[in-house]
C-alpha cells in the first residue's frame, strides 16, 4: 500500500494535491491511502512516526511558523527511502545544505503551475517505490503487488485450502500454496511453523518460553513450533 501524506495550512491546496493523487491512482491496480494534515501536530507526528517505508510526502515548508524542513530532517532520522515532495511558496529555500541532508525529490512552487509538476514527480516517486521487492499475484478479478515489507506472516488455511497473507492494514487470501509463496520471498523470511512463513524484519522478539512472535507494531502471533523456535531467537539475536 501506498501511503500519501498531505501537510499545508492552506486547506484549498490539501484538496488540490489530494485530487491530483486520486486521479493519477485511478491508472494503477496499487492500493493507496491519503491523510490530510493542516499542522506539524501530534497527530502527524504520529503518523510520521507509523511503521512502513511506503510512504510519499508532499509537505509545506511553513506551516503555522513549524518547519517542513526540520520535519523532513525528522523523517531522515528513521527513514531513509520515503519520497519527501516540497510544495512551497518559498522556494529560495531549496539550498544545498537541504538537498544533502533530506534528499528530497523536488521543490515546487505554488505559483508555477504546480499541478504538472506534482504529477511528474509523484509518478517518479511511484516508480522508485516500485523498485522494491514486491510479491505480486493474480486473482479472477485484480492482480496485487504487495511490498515485502508490508507482510507480518502468511499461513494456510486447510479448510478452504487457501493462504492468507497477513500485513498490518488488511488480508490477502489467494489460491496459492506457502511453498509456491515462499519461492517468491526475500531471505528475511522463515518458517515459524510447516503452516506459517513470518517476515523476521517486522518481529522484534521471540518469546520461546511461551511460543509467541511479537511484531513491530505490537501486535503477536502463537504459530511458532518446536523445530523453529531457535532459528528464528538466533536470526533476531543477530540482527
Amino acid at each position: 500500500m501506498l501511503n500519501y501524506i498531505i501537510c499545508d495550512n492552506n486547506k484549498q491546496i490539501v484538496e488540490n494535491v489530494s485530487g491530483i493523487i486520486d486521479t493519477l491512482m485511478m491508472k494503477n491496480n496499487t492500493d493507496y491511502r491519503i491523510s490530510k494534515f493542516y499542522d506539524y501536530d501530534d497527530t502527524f507526528m504520529k503518523q510520521m512516526n507509523t511503521k512502513g517505508h511506503n510512504k510519499i510526502y508532499v509537505l509545506d515548508i511553513e506551516v503555522n511558523d513549524k518547519s517542513g524542513i526540520d520535519i523532513a530532517r525528522k523523517i531522515r532520522e528513521k527513514d531513509l527511502h520515503s519520497a519527501i515532495i516540497f510544495l512551497t511558496s518559498h522556494g529560495e529555500l531549496a539550498e544545498y545544505v537541504v538537498y544533502n541532508v533530506i534528499s528530497p525529490l523536488g521543490f515546487i512552487s505554488k505559483f508555477d503551475n504546480y499541478e504538472e509538476k506534482l504529477k511528474r514527480l509523484i509518478n517518479i516517486a511511484m516508480q522508485q517505490l516500485g523498485t522494491r521487492s514486491l510479491l505480486r499475484f493474480e486473482t479472477a478479478k485484480m492482480a496485487y503487488q504487495i511490498p515485502l515489507h508490508d507482510i507480518l506472516y502468511i499461513t494456510h488455511d486447510s479448510v478452504d485450502r487457501k493462504s492468507i497473507i497477513v500485513t498490518e492494514y488488511t488480508e490477502f487470501r489467494v489460491n496459492k500454496t506457502l511453498s509456491e509463496i515462499f519461492k517468491q520471498l526475500s531471505s528475511q523470511f522463515k518458517y515459524s511453523h510447516r503452516a506459517c512463513i513470518v517476515n523476521m524484519e517486522r518481529i522484534t522478539k521471540v518469546d520461546t518460553k511461551n511460543k509467541l512472535l511479537v511484531f513491530d507494531n505490537g501486535q503477536t502471533l502463537d504459530i511458532i513450533s518446536n523445530n523453529h523456535k531457535k532459528e528464528l531467537k538466533e536470526y533476531v539475536k543477530a540482527h
